[in-house]
């Protein structure tokens, strides 16, 4: 993507080549039907899923091979297309032909569905809209694709004969089932899906069955009508077919009475004769060399935290997937599990030589050339496994381990996996490590506790849970929780809409004009201000619109002196609105920021400066506002008189974080995390606006790189991330993340959560509610992706946690500041914090409105005395929603006032 792209971005890539379709030989010559077009590919609109291990899962396969069958007998698997074809009237001339290893599901799944996916690149030019590609299981013959063809399955051995097509030309019309799933495929350029879920379940129950599947050409047809898809040929990889298979595991298994947990790592990487780091690669190694020397040793953490103190632990089992082993005779290869103390690493920095980057493991001669690997800050082995080379999960028992863990957490240090000493050189084993692109593929900790009887804590006090999708009216890529509580949504396309998250009602409130890509924020009264709008992509409309939520109904103002396609509106201390950046009507970059002061506006005429779309724009606690990007520089604005810029820091991460997401987690402290242009990032900074000379700091790292996702405060003070993708391109679904992560900005660690169902990227939104859920919905209305007219709502993990704090009483509907107010609750005693959080307003990855204020407070009779913000930089004035959250990280339902 361009600096400034002058429409809404999109992933295409044009290919204009002769490509050759079909050659017949027939009794009067050699007729060669070909053609010359465009070819332009869209992001898969269904694409794999990264899931948590724990519920179901999604494999994402490749084909082990495919081609298509045409009645020449030459075979078409080194193409870089699969083709469909009819030839002559009503005859089918070409079949697809794929196989696909089911090999990475664990045995004992249960397969819940199967989305056959293939990039549709050309069509024929004929009238015919449609052209109808049933899909069937092969039966009787496995094919070898490396040499089948229209004639034979394997290049010798005929399919069984038929009388399907052109010659009696077999084209294995004899030797597959009832078609499983049939559509009708139109000529637009992009993915097109099959349901294949009985095919796949077949395979799984019987894997001897698995000869592959069969999409058919349409035989209802005239001659020379056609599609084709992209091949796993295809120099283009994000255009290659693939086979999304969504599937439960197979439970465990504890005794009766008892409880399972499951636990992602908290980090792991594998330390080497190196002094590098290796916590960011896919794999956990353990290797040998020299001879008879260890190279390698894995470490990994896991936060327990969610174990009941005083547990019993009855067992606890490691689980990683070998992925590759070396190719010496050796069957092979011992692998111990060790305790690591006296030493508490920092994975994200530990090496061979340090186990924080800077401070040395304890010396010892065990490796080359006295690299210590943590060999003498280790415990004797706990379990020791010789590992074979058969891929999949492999198991260590480490239940004495996680025992003390439980017992004393402040000895909680890791664990070590140790390469075999015994061996000859260049001997090793790798498993995935919790940086596979395939959720089902990294390490996990299953942990029964007892003594019996004893129930676990739910899985959704770990990892929250997810509503079911529920239908909407409109793509909600614009939405703003209202003074009242409820939800003001628009998108694209179809009329505004006002949610009601009581009733799940949406009732329709027609605009003045279309707030497309517009900005917005909330003015002092808590009426929305949008500013700009969409002529078209790249052009931005002037006009000033004001949604009153006690009345449902909008306001026009004086237009701005420029049209705005992607600015920011941030709420000013004094209760004006600053609108910066955007294309104006013509396509320009608006370089001149302007303020609105309740009735008109004015330009900071002095403030010219270029800037990205949709700035992550902050009120500072000096009153300026920080742009925290999405460029790599930070800058300050000052907004007296007409207006300064002057530069901030930059941020530590290269480049651009594009559709990154920024937070005022606490008063003048920001959190940005993700974003990127080509691949996304999983990294994440902070910033302290308050310190003297602020500066830019990494935090912890999310364990998905993340574009177009959406940061979430919560009123425990945690940061939610959801949606995005992890892959490269603007806006690529063979990336879409699903699982939700939480960041703690005590700890700055990150913590993943279960997954939702949708896939929500470009132009996704969340937006928190009142009773503490979030709202996840939009994704689409743009760059060629599917519109996704549906929401879920997130139920975090601390709904599941215990009782709620209640208020009792009523509160004011507006508020001034500095003002003591009394929260009546009977739960007084147990309140730990209060938050005010103003009412969110999101699109394009970022809250325009949000920020957190934590509140003074005490208990009182009947209640707790909270001290309402006394300092507008601290809170702009406008909407906000107080929580009192109890000792447990338990919120009440907030309550929505007007601070005036």
């Amino acid at each position: 993507m361009g600096r400034f792209p002058l429409q809404e971005p999109v992933m295409r890539r044009v290919n204009l080549a002769g490509f050759t379709l079909l050659a017949l030989g027939l009794a009067t010559g050699l007729v060669v039907v070909s053609c010359q077009d465009q070819r332009s590919v869209t992001e898969a609109p269904r694409a794999p899923r990264a899931d948590a291990i724990a519920g179901s899962a999604t494999a994402v396969i490749s084909p082990s091979g495919d081609t298509y069958l045409n009645i020449n007998a030459v075979n078409a698997a080194g193409e870089p297309t699969l083709n469909l074809y009819t030839w002559p009237d009503n005859k089918i001339a070409n079949a697809v032909v794929m196989k696909f290893d089911l090999a990475s599901i664990p045995a004992g799944s249960t397969i819940s569905s199967a989305t056959l996916n293939l990039n549709l690149v050309e069509s024929d030019g004929m009238t015919e809209p449609t052209y109808t590609v049933s899909a069937h299981k092969i039966v009787s013959k496995n094919p070898d694709l490396s040499r089948a063809t229209g004639y034979t399955y394997d290049g010798v051995n005929s399919w069984t004969p038929n009388a399907c097509c052109y010659g009696n030309i077999p084209l294995a019309q004899a030797d597959i089932s009832a078609p499983v799933d049939t559509k009708d495929i139109d000529k637009t350029p992009g993915f097109k899906q099959w349901d294949v879920t009985s095919i796949v379940q077949g395979w799984f129950s019987s894997p001897s069955t698995n000869f592959g599947l069969l999409l058919n050409s349409d035989p209802a047809k005239l001659r020379d009508r056609y599609r084709s898809f992209s091949s796993t040929e295809d120099p283009v990889a994000s255009t290659h077919p693939y086979l999304t298979v969504v599937y439960t595991p197979p439970p465990a298994q504890p005794p009766a009475g008892q409880g399972s947990l499951v636990f992602p790592p908290a980090g792991d990487t594998y330390l080497n004769i190196n002094a590098t780091n290796s916590g960011a690669e896919p794999t956990l190694n353990v290797y040998t060399w020299p001879d008879a020397k260890i190279a390698n040793a894995i470490v990994m953490k896991f936060d327990l935290a969610s174990i009941p103190a005083g547990s019993t632990i009855s067992s606890a089992t490691l689980n990683l997937n070998l992925v590759e082993s070396d190719g010496m005779a050796e069957p092979t290869y011992t692998v111990t599990a060790h305790r690591i103390v006296n030493k508490n690493p920092d994975l994200a920095r530990a090496t061979g030589y340090t186990y924080d980057g800077v401070n040395s493991w304890t010396p010892n001669t065990c490796c080359a050339n006295n690299i210590p690997l943590a060999q003498a800050d280790i415990s004797a082995p706990v379990d020791t496994k010789a590992v074979d080379k058969t891929p999949g999960f492999k198991q260590w028992n480490v239940t004495s381990i996680v025992q003390g863990w439980v017992n004393d957490p402040s000895r909680n240090f890791g664990l070590l996996l140790n390469s075999d000493p015994s061996k000859l050189r260049d001997r090793y084993r790798s498993f995935s490590s919790n940086e596979d692109p395939v959720a089902s593929h990294r390490p996990y900790l299953t942990v029964v506790t007892g003594p019996p009887g004893t129930a676990p804590p739910p899985p959704e006090a770990r990892l929250g849970q997810w509503s079911s999708v529920i239908p909407a009216p409109i793509v909600q890529l614009h939405v703003h929780l209202l003074r009242d509580g409820r939800v003001l949504s628009w998108g694209r396309n179809g009329d505004p809409q006002v949610w009601d998250p009581s009733t799940g009602t949406f009732t329709a409130v027609p605009s003045p004009s279309w707030l497309f890509c517009a900005g917005h924020d909330f003015l002092p009264d808590g009426r929305l201000l949008v500013a700009g709008g969409h002529i078209t992509d790249g052009l931005g409309l002037p006009n000033t619109n004001l949604f009153d939520p006690s009345t449902g109904s909008w306001q026009t103002g004086p237009p701005m002196a420029y049209g705005r396609w992607y600015p920011t509106n941030t709420t000013l201390p004094n209760g004006d609105v600053l609108t910066v950046a955007g294309t104006d009507q013509n396509g320009a970059v608006v370089t001149i920021p302007e303020i609105w002061n309740g009735t008109s506006w004015r330009q900071l005429t002095t403030a010219s400066l270029s800037l990205e779309y949709y700035p992550r724009d902050f009120v500072a606690p000096d009153g300026r506002v920080f742009d925290a990007g999405e460029e790599q520089p930070s800058r300050w604005l000052d907004v007296t008189g007409t207006g300064r810029w002057t530069d901030g820091p930059s941020r530590n991460e290269p480049g651009w974080r594009s559709y990154g997401s920024a937070v005022m987690y606490e008063p003048g402290k920001i959190l940005y995390a993700g974003g990127g242009e080509d691949p996304p990032t999983n990294t994440a900074e902070v910033i302290d606006l308050n310190d003297a000379s602020p500066a830019w700091r990494y935090t912890g790292s999310m364990a998905y790189a993340r574009r177009h996702m959406n940061a979430t405060i919560l009123p425990t003070g945690d940061v939610l991330v959801t949606g995005g993708t992890s892959a490269p391109g603007f806006n690529n679904f063979a990336g879409a993340v699903h699982v939700a992560e939480l960041w703690n900005p005590t700890t700055g660690t990150w913590t993943t959560l279960a997954s939702n169902q949708v896939n929500r990227l470009y132009h996704s939104t969340s937006l928190l509610l009142p009773d503490g859920r979030v709202l996840h919905t939009g994704s689409g209305d743009g760059a060629s992706a599917p519109r996704e007219l549906s929401y879920e709502l997130y139920s975090p993990p601390y709904l599941f946690q215990g009782a709620r704090p209640g208020i009792t009483g009523a509160t004011p509907a507006t508020v001034a500041y500095g003002q003591t107010l009394v929260v009546e609750t009977p739960d007084a005693a147990s309140i730990a914090k209060v938050t005010f959080i103003r009412t969110g307003s999101v699109t394009h990855a970022f809250d325009q409105a949000g920020r957190l204020v934590p509140l003074a407070f005490s208990p009182v009779s009947g209640g707790v005395s909270v001290t309402l913000p006394g300092s507008h930089t601290t809170a702009p004035p406008g909407p906000y929603v107080l929580f009192l959250v109890n000792g447990n990280g338990v919120p009440s339902i907030g309550r929505i006032m007007v601070l005036r």
